[in-house]
């Protein structure tokens, strides 16, 4: 369970970052409400989610050993965290202009 949750956690904080620089959406404080997201990261958040669900339910339908292929998958995902990390600062530094702008600073 532990391996599958941190496959989980780290396939979505993957995504997450490229989302937030990719698709940055301002935030007004004084008008603030429950969706402040952009319409192409809820798609990207969605489509994330889809795989986690999907690979998750393919080793449970193939009746697949899960502490390898979730520690295997949490491998993989923690790999994939540290090259979103490096591509997301990288994007930002090229796009700061372009960054600051949408989100009205």
């Amino acid at each position: 369970v532990l391996t599958g949750f941190a496959f989980t956690l780290l396939m979505t904080l993957a995504a997450g970052n490229l989302m937030s620089v990719r698709f940055p959406m301002g935030v007004d404080l004084e008008t603030f409400k429950a969706k402040n997201a952009s319409t192409t990261g809820q798609l990207c958040n969605l489509m994330t989610q889809m795989v986690v669900v999907g690979t998750m339910g393919m080793v449970f339908f193939l009746k697949l050993p899960a502490l390898p292929i979730f520690t295997l998958f949490t491998l993989a995902s923690a790999a994939l965290y540290w090259v979103s990390l490096d591509g997301a600062a990288r994007y930002a530094e090229r796009h700061s202009e372009e960054i600051a702008r949408s989100l009205g600073a």
